[in-house]
C-alpha cells in the first residue's frame, strides 16, 4: 500500500472545492467508504470519465466517480444507467480486479488514488490547468495507459514522480454542510466553489442546496458545471450560425437587388426589337451595329447585332431577352421582400441572444433561425427532435394567410417530399395544381378544422398555381385535400404522391397579398 501524502494548506485558487474543510472532509469520506474496497468493473462517465463499481466487504456496493475534464472525484450518489457503456479497453484493464489501496494528496494540487497491485489515477485538481492520468507499473518504469489535458512531461516520459511521503492525514474537520457558491454576474448563473461550515456564507444564494457530504455537493456542482458550459458553448455555436445564415441573407440581398436594376434593361431591349421590325428594309445578314432613328425623333439609337441574324431574328432575340428580364425582375422583387424578412428575424435574434437565460430560450431561436446543416450535430444538445418547419430551412418558403393560418411551400421536389410526407400532419390541407408539376402547398390546421377557411384556400391555392408552370396564365386548377388523403407510391420519384380523396378550385395564380409573408425561408 502507498503511503498517505501530506495534506497542503491549501490546493490550487482556480480549484472549485479548494477550501481546506471541503477538500479534507471529502478525502475523509472517501477513505471510509473505499479503502480495501476491489474494483470489479470500470464503466464509461459521460464522454470524460469513469465510474469504478466496487465491492466492499462483506457484501456491499458503491460507485466512485473519476472526471477528466472537470478534475474531480467523488462518491457517486445517482444511479447508472441500465445499460452502462463500459470504459474504453485501456483504462477498463488497467482499473479492474484491483483493490483500492489509499486516497491521498500530494503538494500543491495533485490527487493520486493508488490500487493494488500497481496502478495509479492521478488528478490535478485545477478547473482551468487540469490534467489526469491512468497509468500502471511495468517491470521497469511506469506504462502511461491514458492521459487528458497537458500532464507533465516527466510523467509523459514514464518517469515516476517522486512524490513527497506525508504523514497520515488527521481526522477531517467536522463539516456538517456543504453548498455551492454561484457567480450571479452572469445571465446564468455560474457553479464556482463547493463551500462547508457549520453556517452559511452571505455569498450563497438564499435558496442555496444544502448537502451532508462533499460528495454530494461536488456530484450537483459538476452536473451544473458541465450544463453552464454546454450553454455558453451552445448559445456561442448558435451567435456563429445566425451570423452565417445573415451574411448570407446579405449577400443574397445584394444579388437580387442587382437583379431588380438589371431589369431595366428590358424596356431598352423592348425598344430595340420594335426599331428593329420598323425598319427592316432589305432585312440583310452580316450586320454587326445599326444606326436606327428613334420614335421619337430626338435622335438616333445603336443597336448591337448578331452577324449571323438577320433583323428580324435579332428583333426576336432582344423581345425574348426583354421578356426573360422581366420575369427574373418580378421573381427578384419577391424574393427581395421575403429575404429582407429573413434578415430582419436574424438581426432581432441576434439582439435576443445576450439577455437569454435559459435552454428553452436558445432552442426558440434556434427553431426560429439556426437550423443546423446537413450532417451537424444541433447546436444546443443531441437529444432528437421532431421535424419542423422552421423558419430557417431552406426547403421551405413560409407565409401567414389572412385569416392568420400559416401556410408552407416546398421548393423542390424534395422540398415538397419533406413538407408533406414529415412536416405535414393529417389534418393539414394540401393543394397542388391540377395537370402539371410544382410545389406542394400546406395549411397547417392547429385546430383540425372540417374546412380550410374560404380566403385561406383562395390564397393557398393561388400560391400553388404561382409556384408551378401556370405562373403566366390568368387561371389554374388547383387541388385541394388533407394530407390524409395523400400516399407516397412506391419506388415513385420524390414529390409524387397519390390522393384517394380531393376539391378543386380554379383561382389567378398570386403570391399572396403584401403584409402576409412571415418570415419566409
Amino acid at each position: 500500500m502507498l503511503p498517505s501524502h501530506a495534506m497542503p494548506e491549501r490546493a490550487s485558487h482556480s480549484s472549485f472545492y479548494a477550501e481546506p474543510p471541503v477538500l479534507q472532509c471529502l478525502l475523509e469520506e472517501l477513505r471510509r467508504e473505499f479503502a480495501g474496497s476491489e474494483v470489479h468493473e470500470a464503466f464509461a462517465y459521460g464522454s470524460d470519465g469513469v465510474v469504478l463499481e466496487c465491492f466492499i466487504p462483506p457484501g456491499h456496493w458503491s460507485y466512485l466517480a473519476v472526471t477528466w475534464t472537470v478534475p474531480a472525484v467523488f462518491r457517486l450518489r445517482s444511479s447508472l444507467p441500465k445499460r452502462p457503456r463500459l470504459a474504453p479497453g485501456p483504462i477498463r484493464n488497467a482499473l479492474r480486479g484491483r483493490q483500492v489501496a489509499s486516497l491521498s494528496l500530494s503538494p500543491p494540487d495533485l490527487l493520486i488514488l493508488a490500487l493494488e497491485p500497481c496502478a495509479e489515477v492521478i488528478l490535478r485538481l485545477d478547473a482551468r490547468n487540469g490534467w489526469a492520468i491512468v497509468r500502471e507499473r511495468t517491470a521497469t518504469d511506469w506504462a502511461i495507459v491514458a492521459s487528458q489535458g497537458r500532464p507533465p512531461e516527466e510523467i509523459l516520459l514514464r518517469a515516476s514522480p517522486q512524490f513527497e511521503p506525508g504523514l497520515p492525514a488527521e481526522k477531517a474537520p467536522a463539516a456538517p454542510r456543504f453548498w455551492i457558491r454561484y457567480d450571479r454576474s452572469q445571465p446564468i448563473l455560474r457553479p464556482v466553489r463547493i463551500c462547508g461550515g457549520d453556517s452559511l456564507s452571505p455569498s450563497a444564494l438564499p435558496e442555496a442546496e444544502i448537502f451532508d457530504t462533499p460528495s454530494a455537493a461536488l456530484e450537483t456542482f459538476l452536473h451544473q458545471l458541465l450544463r453552464y458550459r454546454a450553454f455558453v458553448e451552445g448559445k456561442s455555436e448558435v451567435e456563429k450560425v445566425l451570423r452565417r445564415r445573415l451574411k448570407k441573407l446579405q449577400r443574397l440581398q445584394e444579388n437580387l437587388r442587382r437583379d431588380v436594376i438589371e431589369a431595366g434593361e428590358a424596356e431598352r431591349y423592348q425598344l430595340f426589337g420594335n426599331l428593329l421590325l420598323a425598319n427592316v428594309g432589305q432585312n440583310p445578314r452580316g450586320e454587326g451595329m445599326v444606326r436606327l432613328p428613334d420614335f421619337d425623333g430626338n435622335g438616333l439609337v445603336d443597336i448591337p447585332l448578331d452577324p449571323s441574324k438577320n433583323r428580324v431574328e435579332n428583333a426576336e432575340a432582344y423581345f425574348h431577352l426583354a421578356r426573360k428580364l422581366r420575369r427574373k425582375a418580378e421573381v427578384a422583387s419577391a424574393r427581395l421582400r421575403l429575404t429582407q424578412a429573413e434578415i430582419e428575424a436574424c438581426e432581432q435574434q441576434l439582439a435576443r441572444l445576450p439577455s437569454v437565460t435559459n435552454f428553452q430560450e436558445l432552442r426558440e431561436i434556434q427553431e426560429i433561425v439556426c437550423r443546423p446543416e446537413k450532417g451537424e450535430q444541433h447546436p444546443i444538445g443531441k437529444e432528437a427532435r421532431k421535424p419542423s418547419a422552421s423558419r430557417s430551412d431552406s426547403r421551405i418558403l413560409r407565409f401567414r394567410s389572412a385569416d392568420g393560418l400559416e401556410i408552407l411551400a416546398g421548393r423542390s421536389a424534395e422540398g415538397n417530399d419533406y413538407l408533406t410526407f414529415q412536416i405535414a400532419r393529417e389534418h393539414d390541407f394540401w393543394f397542388h395544381v391540377a395537370g402539371g408539376s410544382g410545389a406542394h402547398v400546406v395549411v397547417r390546421n392547429p385546430q383540425r378544422l372540417a374546412k380550410c377557411p374560404p380566403r385561406t384556400a383562395e390564397q393557398a391555392a393561388a400560391l400553388a398555381a404561382y409556384l408551378s408552370k401556370f405562373r403566366q396564365s390568368n387561371s389554374a386548377t388547383v387541388l385541394m385535400t388533407q394530407r390524409r388523403h395523400l400516399k407516397r407510391p412506391r419506388g415513385r420519384a420524390p414529390g409524387e404522391v397519390v390522393l384517394k380523396a380531393f376539391e378543386s378550385l380554379t383561382v389567378k395564380p398570386a403570391l399572396p397579398s403584401p403584409g402576409t409573408e412571415d418570415a419566409v425561408e
